[in-house]
C-alpha cells in the first residue's frame, strides 16, 4: 500500500506552524532566513496560517514582498497526500509532513491540513547523520529485520515495513 502521493513528494527550506503574511512575509520564517531567488532556500511549509486554505507551500520572493504558491502545491490534485521534507530551520528542522487533506477539495477554498507521524525526533536524538552502521542506525530507532523485512516498534505493537513499496 502506497502511504503517500509519491508523485507529490517535495523538499522546502524551512516550516512555521505560525501565521506568516502572505502579502508581505518577513525574512525569516521558522527561525531560518529566506533567499529570494535561490530555489534552494526560498520555499517554506506554512502549516498555521489563520486560515486553513492558505496552508501549503509557498515561495518566499523577498521580505515584504508577496509570496506565491509553488509550482508543484498549486493545484488541489497535489495535496492531498503530498510529503513534504524540511532541511532547515530552528523548528522543524530535517522533519517529514504528511498533508491529511481529503481529495475533492479546492484550493483556496478547502483547509489543508499537515500532520507529522513520522517519529524523526527519534533520529535527532540518536544523532544518526554520525552513524556509519546501517544496523546501529535500526537498532537506536527500535527497528529490527526478520527474514529480510524490515520491522519497527510502534507503541508496544510490531509494524511491518516494506522497503519495496509496489
Amino acid at each position: 500500500i502506497t502511504a503517500y502521493n509519491q508523485a507529490e513528494a517535495t523538499h522546502v527550506y524551512a516550516t512555521t506552524a505560525s501565521p506568516v503574511t502572505l502579502s508581505a512575509p518577513g525574512a525569516t520564517i521558522g527561525g531560518t532566513t529566506m533567499e529570494a531567488g535561490n530555489n534552494a532556500r526560498n520555499r517554506a511549509l506554512l502549516r498555521g496560517q489563520t486560515v486553513g486554505s492558505e496552508n501549503g507551500i509557498w515561495v518566499f520572493t523577498g521580505s515584504g514582498t508577496a509570496m506565491t504558491r509553488a509550482t508543484d502545491f498549486d493545484a488541489w490534485t497535489k495535496v492531498p497526500g503530498a510529503l513534504v521534507a524540511v532541511e532547515e530551520g530552528t523548528t522543524g528542522h530535517d522533519t517529514l509532513w504528511l498533508s491529511t487533506a481529503d481529495l475533492g477539495g479546492t484550493l483556496g477554498t478547502t483547509a489543508i491540513t499537515f500532520s507529522n507521524p513520522f517519529a524523526l525526533a527519534l533520529l535527532a536524538a540518536n544523532n544518526l547523520s554520525d552513524v556509519a552502521n546501517a544496523g546501529t542506525a535500526l537498532t537506536n530507532l527500535g527497528a529490527t529485520t526478520v527474514g529480510g523485512n524490515l520491522f519497527t516498534i510502534l507503541g508496544g505493537s510490531l509494524a511491518a515495513a516494506s522497503t519495496n513499496p509496489p
